[in-house]
């Protein structure tokens, strides 16, 4: 559950939205608050496909500034450098 709480707060603050990680948890840096664990390349890529699959599966308003499908591609190239 906290996890899923960290993950929503830390990717609302990197889209724009309100600072609800850093109240809560302080600086988002990656690697300060994921040092202490042993990110492996299958773990980044785990959490990249459950990404990948969170993208696909929420729907994505259709706007003038950005096609539904250009706003997925955007986000998942995101997530991809965030894991890598």
């Amino acid at each position: 559950e906290d996890a899923i709480r960290n993950q929503y707060e830390w990717l609302i603050q990197r889209c724009g939205g309100p600072s609800l990680y850093t109240e809560r948890k302080g600086h988002p840096g990656l690697l300060g608050n994921h040092g202490s664990f042993d990110v492996t390349e299958a773990g980044a890529e785990r959490w990249l496909l459950h990404m990948e699959r969170a993208v696909a599966e929420t729907p994505m308003p259709d706007s003038s500034l950005v096609a539904p499908d250009k706003a997925r591609e955007v986000l998942v190239d995101f997530f991809r450098h965030t894991a890598h």
